[in-house]
């Protein structure tokens, strides 16, 4: 490997080195490349910076490579892929000991399961905390084992967890696009879109092939009433990621916000994944099925397993809320709307007003009361995160 530093308004070359070595030397060339940027640029590190660098990895080539691979088949969303990236991570520690990342794919796959809808068995999460307290043993404050935590808050339905962890991980490791994002996605779903975006363009300018900035920025659009960029948006989301069925959900969302769902159903319909290949599947085809008024179809897709499977999910239990009220079935969007917010949903300014789907039950004096007590913990949300606020 060639490695070169280039001052590009002199477009001089400040320093060069050349490096060879096997897959499972990479980490030790990556220390040995920084030191040489480091002293070819005359930087003095800091003691904390200094540890870092000393700190001999706990990764191997391999161990990365099959993290890389599953955490791939995790983010499909299907059980099936689920599976698959989590066997591959159990063999690769049996074979390679401790290890961070093996570590955090594998709470990351336990997580999964549960945030794709495909059980709501709260032992999946312990599994997933128990993987995030080892990261933490092994590296006390690991951007990696912090940002598992912050996930498990969100299907724990604890939005301030979610804020706090992710804005730690992001302070630890602000290189890593993925704790940055997830940073900004807590914001947008506790309804504070200053805090939000510039956390996501500046992860957008970081990666913009990543679809879960893609997935941030265009819930901000739709919350904001530009369906059209939102639309824009999600599809260039599902270039990304055709197989991820949620995304097919979120675009029958933004269509029928927008009012258009019955012209493009055809298409969506085409393109996507049918209601029983998952519980996300199912989910966007409820909502398509009550935008376009039918109730039997609605019930005849629900059932208590994926009743149950969408309850722990703040969401996924939104968009249950949605369907019923466009359906004028105000008894049950109700209920799943209170569900919501136990869940974590505090966007007070959106769900109160700006939500188009939920526009049939607001006339009701149980929306009413919910959106005071919504309102009383948005206005709160800030100053109980008062000394991360700054910070993110």
């Amino acid at each position: 490997m060639t490695a070169q530093l280039i001052d590009t308004r002199s477009d001089a070359t400040l320093w060069s080195g050349k490096y060879k070595g096997t897959l499972d030397d990479v980490f030790a060339i990556q220390e040995e490349v920084s030191r040489a940027i480091v002293d070819s640029l005359r930087v003095t590190l800091t003691p904390t910076e200094e540890r870092k660098l000393a700190a001999p990895p706990t990764q191997s080539g391999y161990a990365y490579d099959v993290y890389l691979r599953a955490r791939r088949e995790i983010w499909g969303f299907t059980k099936e892929g689920i599976d698959r990236g989590r066997e591959s991570l159990e063999q690769a520690l049996a074979l390679v000991g401790d290890n961070v990342l093996l570590y955090k794919g594998l709470g990351l796959a336990w997580w999964m399961y549960v945030n794709a809808g495909h059980t709501a068995d709260a032992m999946y999460l312990d599994k997933a905390e128990e993987f995030a307290h080892r990261i933490l043993s092994l590296e006390p404050g690991s951007a990696h084992g912090t940002s598992l935590l912050g996930l498990i808050a969100i299907q724990r339905g604890d939005i301030a967890d979610w804020i706090r962890h992710m804005s730690a991980a992001h302070s630890a490791d602000p290189h890593d696009p993925e704790h940055g994002t997830w940073l900004g996605l807590g914001w947008v779903w506790a309804g504070f879109p200053q805090r939000a975006r510039p956390i996501l363009e500046q992860q957008l300018a970081v990666d913009p092939y990543s679809a879960y900035v893609l997935y941030g920025l265009g819930s901000l659009a739709w919350q904001d009433g530009r369906y059209d960029e939102a639309i824009e948006i999600f599809e260039r989301t599902r270039r990304l990621m055709p197989e991820h069925t949620g995304v097919q959900m979120l675009l029958y969302q933004m269509h029928a916000s927008k009012g258009d769902l019955p012209e493009v159903v055809d298409t969506l319909d085409a393109s996507g994944a049918p209601p029983e290949s998952s519980p996300l599947a199912t989910l966007g085809h409820i909502l398509k099925f009550a935008a376009l008024g039918r109730t039997d179809m609605v019930d005849r897709l629900y059932s208590e397993a994926f009743g149950a499977a969408m309850w722990p999910d703040a969401q996924y239990t939104h968009i249950m809320a949605q369907a019923y009220a466009m359906l004028g079935r105000t008894v049950d969007a109700l209920r799943w709307l209170e569900r919501s917010f136990e869940r974590g949903t505090i966007n007070y300014p959106f769900v109160s007003r700006r939500d188009p789907l939920l526009a049939n039950i607001r006339h009701d004096p149980r929306f009413d009361a919910l959106m005071d007590r919504m309102k009383a913990k948005w206005e709160g949300f800030e100053a109980e995160l008062a000394p991360i606020s700054c910070r993110s």
